[in-house]
């Protein structure tokens, strides 16, 4: 599950090219996601329209969606 305590962990774990593309995509939102598995942990990002399905999506599943300004502040925070 992403909270608050961890998204700038999981966003340092993205490479600078993907961050870069996502931003650049047409979708006003960042839907961020992380995956547990016995062995490590996986992220996946993407780009994407708001919807209150995909948040409602993102919420049920322990995503994020970010709308790209907020993004993009916490890019920077992370230092990247």
């Amino acid at each position: 599950m992403i909270t608050a305590n961890n998204i700038h962990d999981v966003i340092r774990t993205i490479d600078i090219q993907t961050l870069e593309d996502v931003m650049l995509d047409d979708g006003d939102h960042v839907i961020l996601e992380m995956h547990l598995f016995k062995t490590g942990v996986g992220v996946g990002i993407q780009s994407s329209n708001f919807s209150w399905q995909k948040s409602m999506k993102a919420e049920e599943d322990g995503s994020a969606i970010i709308e790209k300004d907020q993004f993009a502040q916490l890019i920077s925070e992370c230092g990247k």
